[in-house]
């Protein structure tokens, strides 16, 4: 039985129509701003884990990228998005609401996007449901893929703790972890490196974790972590998680009852089209 059409497929990995591709990626991008977002690490190391690419551009400045270059374009991509003299690959890309608008007002930002979904020779790969209906809207093929974090191995130590990240749940009377902040010096890539790992550890060790974050959630559905994803407090934007989660739509929703949505090891959404299969 075919999967729904909002069922994600999966990134490549050992896929044999794409083993050629996973084996050309030259550079991985991270992001290296002082306002540090560790899910944007999260992603890159995921990807890095999956590809074994350890040279990296910076994610932000698509136009310094040379044409030696291969680039998976992987997470969230803003304003800057550019045409890059980069060979590029769409996979597992969420286009925020900049981006689109940028889209919008430069057609030759649209033209590229398509020669290079036309050029890689299969669909641009979506990592939400409404990336993917953009591109469609302006002739560019396009699946819903999931996010690369998603690519994760099941985790099978002992777990132990609860954690949280971001959330108003308070499981211990003590500070949430935070996802991202205001960093007083210049991350490098192995310092950004490092600490998506110590996360990741976190993650892969806790009995249950509550988070508002995205890149908290979706490395527990991989990890096989339960996890509870709350609704953020500050202002966010739903179309990251079209696709991804459930009810963002509600505003006062609180996905509690992540079991019913999300078996550990399982991308969110994909449960009920994958028990079909």
């Amino acid at each position: 039985m075919p999967a729904a059409p909002d069922s994600p497929v999966p990134l490549p990995r050992r896929i044999p129509d794409y083993a050629a591709l996973v084996r050309s990626f030259t550079h991985l991008p991270f992001t290296t701003q002082r306002s540090v977002n560790i899910g944007d690490a999260i992603q890159s190391v995921a990807a890095r884990r999956l590809w074994g690419v350890e040279a990296t551009v910076e994610r932000n400045a698509p136009r310094t990228w040379t044409d030696e270059m291969h680039v998976p374009l992987f997470g969230w991509y803003g304003g800057f998005l550019a045409p890059s003299p980069a060979r590029v690959t769409l996979i597992g890309l969420h286009l925020s609401s900049f981006a689109r608008q940028a889209i919008r007002d430069r057609p030759l930002l649209r033209d590229w996007l398509r020669d290079v979904q036309r050029t890689q020779g299969f669909p641009a790969l979506c990592r939400d449901t409404g990336t993917r209906d953009f591109l469609r809207e302006r002739q560019i093929e396009a699946e819903f893929a999931g996010c690369v974090s998603q690519t994760l191995p099941r985790a099978t130590g002992p777990r132990s703790g609860v954690l949280n990240f971001d959330s108003a749940y308070d499981p211990a009377g003590g500070a949430p972890l935070h996802q991202n902040w205001a960093c007083k010096f210049d991350p490098t890539v192995a310092w950004l490196t490092a600490e998506a790992e110590r996360r990741l550890a976190l993650i892969a060790a806790a009995a249950h974790v509550h988070t508002s974050r995205l890149h908290v959630y979706l490395p527990c559905c991989a990890l096989g972590t339960p996890v509870t994803l709350h609704k953020p407090q500050k202002t966010w934007e739903p179309i990251r998680f079209q696709g991804l989660a459930i009810d963002v739509e509600d505003p006062a929703y609180t996905l509690a009852r992540s079991d019913s949505f999300c078996r550990p090891g399982q991308p969110p959404a994909a449960t009920a089209a994958t028990a079909a299969i």
